[in-house]
């Protein structure tokens, strides 16, 4: 069973975040967890946002594929 999570990170990094995690039961625990290493990652200098696949099992055991929105297509 699938689900999207939303975060919103706009004060602290810039972005916003949705992720689709189909982990049930714990997706929400894991997502948020993973999501705040990343924010925290971006906050202290050690990442850039970009369309890339993320592959550090410092932020998660798996590789992640994070999709930069630019202004364009988020509007």
């Amino acid at each position: 069973m699938a689900f999207c999570i939303y975060i919103g990170a706009s004060f602290t990094t810039g972005a916003e975040f949705l992720s689709f995690f189909p982990i049930k039961g714990k997706g929400l625990s894991v997502i948020s967890g993973t999501m705040n290493r990343i924010i925290r990652l971006v906050q202290d200098g050690d990442l850039s946002l970009k369309s890339e696949i993320l592959n550090d099992e410092y932020v998660y055991n798996l590789p992640i594929a994070m999709v930069v929105l630019d202004d364009n297509i988020k509007e």
